[in-house]
């Protein structure tokens, strides 16, 4: 999500409130009459505020991922093999488990973070 201005807040009030009405017939009238109220009551400033609070969140949500995905990528390369040949091996095991070898189930567990 992008953080939102004080300009833009009577447009994301508008769509929020269009997407209400357009939602009516799922959410029931009571419900979709509060949520309009609540939005049409809430100050600019705090609807930017409650905005940018929710995509800073989001954003760091995915600035996680990223970092999480990096550092298993780090560590795979650090053990010199490629992703193709874990998911090979990933593959050999779990054909190996299939056939009755239990242990190789947890060898593969081990290794599967590297093969996706």
């Amino acid at each position: 999500m992008k953080t939102i201005t004080i300009e833009e807040v009577k447009q994301m009030k508008a769509a929020d409130i269009r997407r209400y009405n357009e939602n009516r017939q799922y959410a029931g009238n009571a419900a979709t009459d509060q949520r309009i109220d609540y939005i049409e009551r809430m100050s600019d400033e705090d609807y930017m505020k409650l905005h940018n609070e929710v995509a800073a969140k989001e954003n760091a949500k995915a600035e996680a991922a990223k970092e999480k995905k990096a550092s298993l990528s780090a560590e795979r390369k650090a053990t010199g093999k490629s992703k193709k040949a874990y998911r090979e091996e990933y593959d050999r095991l779990m054909a190996a488990y299939k056939a009755g070898d239990y242990a190789a189930k947890e060898e593969a567990k081990k290794i599967a973070k590297y093969a996706f």
